[in-house]
């Protein structure tokens, strides 16, 4: 949107340029170097982040068919455990052995969802991974995102039934999230097949 009232603004430039009026033309010269330099001073904002405590409001997401769906933490009888992922993240299929030892050791004590941050090659991946809890896509910039504050994959949120984050956590499950993810949810996590040189990191 930014780059394209850049453009008209050069188009308008360059017709008034031409016209032999040299007033407009520094004007509307003028005006794209404020702009550009407003622009530069006011950068897309990341969401804040989750913090254990605060509540967290239903959110509204999509299935894998396009439809709306709404996730309304309070519903239900279990609280929920969110998995934010994306088919083409390399930690996220290094994570999920682990991920699958929470979804197996919380059957029946929390309700498991997946968020995957894009639909490309999300009808294979589930299939390929056999993933049987439900899965629905958080798309960048949508009302969703800002709500849960999604940064990067894969992130673990926790949630009561009364709405209220209890634990956050950012990356693969590395050693340290592995003890406060298996002391939180009580469940055994076998560690990562981690490489020496590259320990997990989540992009913002």
């Amino acid at each position: 949107m930014a780059s394209l009232r850049i453009a008209r603004i050069g188009h308008m430039i360059a017709r008034v340029g031409n016209s032999g009026a040299p007033m407009m033309f520094l004007c509307l010269l003028c005006c794209l170097i404020i702009y550009q330099n407003w622009q530069r001073s006011h950068p897309e904002q990341a969401p804040a982040a989750l913090k254990a405590g605060q509540h967290v409001s239903a959110v509204t997401v999509q299935d894998i068919d396009s439809n709306s769906v709404r996730l309304d933490w309070t519903s239900g009888t279990l609280p929920t455990i969110l998995y934010v992922f994306s088919p083409d993240c390399v930690w996220c299929k290094k994570n999920l052995t682990a991920q699958r030892a929470v979804v197996s050791g919380t059957a029946g004590r929390y309700r498991f969802i997946g968020l995957s941050t894009t639909k490309d090659g999300l009808p294979e991946y589930i299939a390929a991974n056999h993933i049987d809890y439900p899965v629905y896509v958080i798309t960048r910039g949508s009302t969703a995102q800002r709500i849960l504050a999604v940064r990067g994959t894969p992130e673990t949120i926790v949630i009561s039934r009364s709405g209220v984050v209890q634990s956050k956590w950012s990356g693969a499950y590395g050693e340290e999230t592995r003890k406060q993810i298996s002391s939180l949810l009580a469940v055994s996590i076998p560690p990562l097949p981690l490489s020496p040189s590259a320990p997990p990191t989540t992009p913002e």
